[in-house]
This record gives structure tokens, C-alpha cells and sequence, in this order.
């Protein structure tokens, strides 16, 4: 599993970075790596008295990748032209996608969040799986307890309708 962490993230930045004028560099983080920032991360959060926090990896040009940890759950949100990749480091979340947002208010150009979804579809993720969830689409993860996760976002190539 820990190898395929490690290729994952390599391959996305690689896969996006097609076209690029620059060569790109390769970067890889080994999930012991990733554990230990999400360790401190957490330990962070109780300093704070928080409930979410994360840190970037790294930006490259129409993608970026980060790791966020939290304690409860993440507002709804749906990005017009940025589609999310998940990938679970530790802890178990329900991820809610498709349905409605209610109560949306866009709080940047493209970028809605709201208090709930009503309907939806819902998924249990759990250490080491991978979600996927395209631009356009309203998602939202339901936490259990400590979750920590790859965070991996891409502009699409087309942005969904309002």
C-alpha cells in the first residue's frame, strides 16, 4: 500500500504536468512521511483548539496536493473548475457527493460552500482508498473521529455549468 500512495501522487503530478514548458520535478512523499506530517498536523489542531488543518506539498501550474487532517465534518462544497482527489491516510469519513446544496453561497469566483446536501450518494472511505470527484459535482465528508487524508486538486480541462 505504501508504494502505492507513493506512485499515485507521482503520477498525478506527472499526468497534469503534461505540456508543461519546464521539466517537472518529481517530489514523492512515503506514506511514513505523510503519517508524520498528519501526526503533527493533529497535534497542532489540539494546540489550536481546531477542528481541520493541513498543509500544501506543493503547486504545480493547474494542480496542487496537500494533506489535511481533521475532527469533524468539512462544510459542503462544490469547485466549478477544480475536481478533487481524496486519498485516505488514516481514520474512516462517509463521503456525500452529487444532490443539492443548501443554504450555497459562492465565497470565491467557482467556489460554493453550503451547510448540508440533501440527497446525494454516500460512500464509507477508510485508510487507502481513493475517491474521485470531478468539478461540478457538491461533495462533502462526514467524519469519524481522526481523519487524515492526501488532498489532490486539478483544474478541469472544462468547467462545469453553474
Amino acid at each position: 500500500m505504501k508504494t502505492w500512495f507513493h506512485c499515485l501522487i507521482v503520477s498525478c503530478a506527472g499526468a497534469f504536468a503534461w505540456g508543461a514548458e519546464t521539466e517537472p520535478q518529481v517530489r514523492s512523499w512515503p506514506t511514513a512521511e505523510a503519517v508524520e506530517i498528519a501526526a503533527k498536523l493533529f497535534a497542532e489542531m489540539r494546540a489550536k483548539g481546531t477542528q481541520s488543518n493541513g498543509v500544501m506539498l506543493g503547486e504545480w501550474g493547474t494542480h496542487t496536493a496537500a494533506i489535511t487532517v481533521r475532527l469533524a465534518d468539512g462544510v459542503a462544497e462544490l469547485h466549478r473548475e477544480i475536481a478533487d482527489f481524496f486519498i485516505v491516510l488514516e481514520g474512516e469519513a462517509t463521503l456525500v457527493t452529487g444532490g443539492t446544496l443548501i443554504n450555497a453561497s459562492e465565497k470565491s469566483v467557482g467556489e460554493l460552500r453550503a451547510t448540508a446536501i440533501k440527497g446525494g450518494e454516500k460512500r464509507v472511505l477508510r485508510a487507502g482508498d481513493m475517491a474521485y470527484i470531478p468539478s461540478g459535482v457538491p461533495h462533502q465528508l462526514l467524519v469519524k473521529g481522526r481523519f487524515a487524508y492526501y488532498v489532490i486538486k486539478a483544474k478541469a480541462t472544462v468547467a462545469a455549468k453553474p
